[in-house]
């Protein structure tokens, strides 16, 4: 197996992105919190992952006065003092916050919404996991209780038939409420972030928390929530401002078009639109993600004007909730079993000691499904008398409450029957019909479950399938192979093919068939073209299994023969066939198909094969496939006396209809 990322192979640790030569872009914070591509290969197979890369800064120890003043800081002076700006985290914060600037006026063009107040207002509608309705989001500013004059921030959504309402600066507010709706990693708040930072910009953020933050890649992935086949396709590379208000640091994305230069003709955004943000309300868990798909100008501004999802978390992957995707009733509801992020969030409301309808509220669920939760995935200790809730461990005991055991698994003494009559010989419908006939209360099988054993992972290990009467070690499908050849229209069928060519009453009716070899002769293989009436033989040497080389070579052999000796040629539905149109179109020769798997309704050519395998059998040497080689054989064949012919010779039969078309006297 290899690894590597963003294809780069056998690469074990992840590198920086490199950024493209011509983007002039400093990198001058050192942390990183990143998105990659994990590339996994094993033979033939690849597969792709995102992971997110986190830096690890290990926290600054004071240490006590030493009775020493500390060394004065080095100070620029001159003309560098007009190009130098001290701040903590930064040798030079100037160049930094002029990107910055930059960056930002560049937005600002797109979109200036410093002047922008009151409420904002989203509207649309959902779809999550079946279930999908309107929404309504609102960013409003209530009196402040505490201070008449003050206003404080409040984000209410109703999301279908369920409200949420946060406070996004309220102190000592609970991570599960901040996290709001359940998921999503905290998209209400996340939303509140980014109107602060579209109207406010640098002055939204505490003291020197607006930075630039260089470039980063960014996965713009499919609208309705599909993986796309290679991460690659949808990876955009963006430049990074971040911000950090009431302790939520964020990221937001803006395009720049010579940042990617992958990317051909006519661009998917304007240069400096916000593509995206992150959004980290908690940080034990992963951000919430905000991506925007489509921008129509509105007002002078260019605004998003489609989410492609409003979202999340991705410990919330399985089910990312669309910002407008199709409706769909909501009386088209299924029941789902609660997932690790769920229990993750029910075992913080347990601790913080919520009551279950709170529980039941914020999780969207009824209140009967979290009793049930709590009373048969709680964690109980008899001997110590310890119990409590925990989501892992409410997990697995779920999983395993689920894990359906197969029969033959949980019966060792049936099991211990079965597989004795298997190494007895007996094969599984040998032993089920037995056991059925011998049955007075005990226990019975069905043969498909003893295969199903054999193949698992208890007859794999014992190697039970040696015993079946064709040991295989996989299971071929239980409907058989599907059809590989190409389809043949009805009008081909050979049930539609004259019946005076079954008779053999008239001369040009032809059949053929292909001869293959073992591998030590290549891909050479030989075709044999029969008459069926005179049964004389034509043996055309072919390189390959190429359709359209293999008819060329029966084409070249009836092209020297009148049209009265050219008539019909009657193939199988091998691939090798498929190009047989040329034949009609060349030299007006119809072509019929036998039906599947019917080899007897073309039986003079497989006759002739028999004969030919005389003298080339499977194993032969590749020289014998040689054209001189074959055109002696084949004159052996049709100089030899047949039975059937009045014992006169192919050769003779097949001239003489030649001298006289319409047949002999």
């Amino acid at each position: 197996m290899s690894l590597s990322i963003l294809s780069k192979p056998l690469r074990i640790m992840p590198a920086m992105p490199q950024r493209p030569p011509q983007a002039n872009i400093p990198q001058t914070l050192a942390e990183r919190e990143q998105l990659r591509a994990i590339v996994m290969r094993h033979v033939d197979e690849r597969r792709e992952t995102l992971v997110r890369l986190m830096s690890y800064t290990p926290p600054v120890v004071k240490k006590g006065p030493t009775g020493q003043p500390e060394p004065p800081k080095p100070k620029a002076f001159g003309e560098g003092a007009k190009v130098f700006e001290e701040r903590k985290g930064f040798a030079n914060y100037y160049f930094n916050r002029v990107e910055r600037d930059r960056l930002l006026a560049e937005a600002k063009k797109l979109a200036d919404y410093s002047n922008v107040a009151g409420d904002w207002t989203w509207t649309g509608n959902f779809d999550r996991e079946g279930r999908g309705g309107d929404f309504l989001l609102k960013l409003t500013e209530a009196p402040d209780p505490a201070d008449p004059k003050a206003t404080i921030p409040v984000v209410a959504l109703n999301l279908g038939l369920t409200e949420y309402k946060v406070e996004p600066l309220k102190t000592g507010a609970d991570i599960a409420t901040l996290t709001e709706p359940p998921y999503t990693g905290g998209l209400m708040v996340a939303l509140y972030q980014y109107k602060r930072f579209l109207t406010l910009g640098p002055k939204g953020s505490e003291g020197d928390k607006c930075n630039h933050a260089g470039a980063e890649p960014v996965f713009l992935m499919p609208a309705d929530g599909s993986k796309p086949k290679k991460y690659d396709d949808v990876r955009v590379f963006a430049e990074v401002i971040r911000t950090e208000h009431a302790a939520v640091p964020a990221k937001w994305y803006f395009y720049r078009r010579d940042l990617n230069p992958q990317i051909q003709g006519e661009a998917p955004f304007k240069d400096g639109a916000l593509i995206a943000g992150e959004v980290t309300v908690d940080r034990a868990t992963d951000p919430c993600e905000l991506y925007f798909g489509e921008f129509k100008d509105v007002g002078g501004r260019t605004v998003p004007h489609r989410s492609r999802r409003w979202v999340l978390s991705r410990s919330a992957n399985p089910q990312p909730l669309q910002g407008f995707a199709p409706r769909r009733r909501l009386l088209a509801r299924t029941y789902r079993h609660l997932d690790l992020d769920e229990r993750r969030t029910l075992f913080r409301l347990v601790e913080a000691r919520q009551p279950v309808g709170e529980i039941a509220r914020r999780l969207g669920r009824h209140p009967s499904t979290i009793h049930r939760e709590l009373g048969r995935n709680r964690f109980r200790d008899g001997d110590r008398g310890f119990c409590g809730y925990f989501p892992l461990n409410a997990q697995d005991l779920a999983r395993r409450r689920r894990q359906r055991r197969r029969k033959l698994a949980a019966d060792e003494g049936l099991r211990t029957h079965v597989t004795e009559r298997l190494r007895a010989g007996w094969s599984p419908q040998q032993i089920a019909g037995r056991l059925r006939h011998e049955a007075d209360g005990g226990p019975t099988v069905c043969h498909e479950t003893i295969y199903r054993h054999v193949h698992g992972p208890e007859g794999r290990e014992d190697g039970l399938y040696r015993h079946l009467p064709k040991a295989r070690r996989r299971r071929g499908s239980r409907h058989g192979r599907r059809p590989r050849g190409a389809s043949i229209p009805r009008e081909r069928w050979i049930e539609n093919r004259p019946a005076e060519v079954a008779g053999r009453e008239t001369f040009g009716h032809w059949e053929a068939d292909l001869l293959i070899f073992r591998k030590e002769a290549g891909k050479a293989n030989v075709t044999s073209l029969i008459e069926r009436k005179s049964r004389f033989t034509f043996l055309l040497a072919n390189e390959d299994k190429r359709s359209a080389a293999v008819i060329a070579g029966v084409a070249d052999a009836l092209r020297g023969l009148p049209e009265d000796a050219r008539r019909t040629v009657t193939f199988d539905r091998g691939t090798e066939f498929a190009a047989y149109p040329e034949l009609a179109r060349e030299l007006d020769v119809a072509s019929y198909f036998c039906d599947p798997h019917s080899p007897w309704q073309k039986g003079s050519v497989e006759n002739t094969n028999g004969r030919v395998r005389r003298f080339l059998p499977r194993h032969c040497e590749p020289e014998a496939l040689a054209r001189a080689r074959l055109r002696p054989l084949a004159d052996r064949l049709n100089d030899t006396p047949r039975r059937c012919l009045g014992y006169r010779t192919p050769r003779e039969v097949f001239e003489q209809h030649l001298a006289a078309p319409t047949g002999p006297p």
